[in-house]
């Protein structure tokens, strides 16, 4: 009876899932356990339906000769993913973990060749003599922020307090603050 000779425990190997880089493939193992603590095989392992992360939402595998099940995933979206696995015949046990999901370099580009993007969040708002500030933000090709990229004027449109090669890291929300006086 499966309901006996079932997993008894799971868990899910932590190695890899955390900066994932969007738009890469991870892999989820899990590893099944029976009630005297040794691996078991031909356990039907599911992934909770609630995950955020589609590629693995309902999904399901069976654990091999190791006690091992494995989910490939690719997701494009940044950020942080709890995924829920648990024994198909016994769902009251289940293993929870955790992914994280970067943004790509706004450099990077996918098989089709798309790019990130830099764009200008704000348009220079000084007059003469003033201060002002250009916010220019960078997205990789997924749309995600990136944080640390480094942006440089390569014309500064005549805007004399911005020299031409002026370099500004962007933040958290990839957003780069040129600060210049006119």
């Amino acid at each position: 009876n499966a309901q006996f000779d079932s997993a008894e425990r799971l868990e899910i190997a932590e190695t890899g899932l955390n900066g994932i880089v969007a738009g890469s493939s991870g892999t989820l193992e899990i590893t099944a356990f029976d009630f005297a603590n040794e691996l078991d095989t031909e356990v039907k392992v599911g992934v909770d339906d609630a995950v955020s992360i589609a590629d693995l939402a309902g999904e399901t595998a069976t654990t091999d000769d190791t006690g091992t099940a494995s989910f490939s995933f690719t997701e494009t979206s940044a950020g942080s993913y709890s995924i829920t696995v648990e024994n198909a015949d016994k769902p009251d046990f289940s293993a929870e973990a955790s992914v994280t999901v970067v943004a790509a370099p706004i450099d990077a580009s996918g098989p089709n060749g798309e790019a990130g993007a830099i764009s200008a969040v704000s348009a220079p708002t000084a007059g003469a003599g003033a201060s002002g500030t250009i916010e220019v933000k960078g997205t990789d090709r997924f749309g995600n922020p990136v944080e640390g990229a480094v942006l440089s004027v390569s014309d500064n449109g005549g805007i004399a307090g911005l020299p031409n090669g002026t370099q500004v890291s962007t933040n958290a929300s990839g957003i780069a603050e040129f600060n210049f006086t006119e």
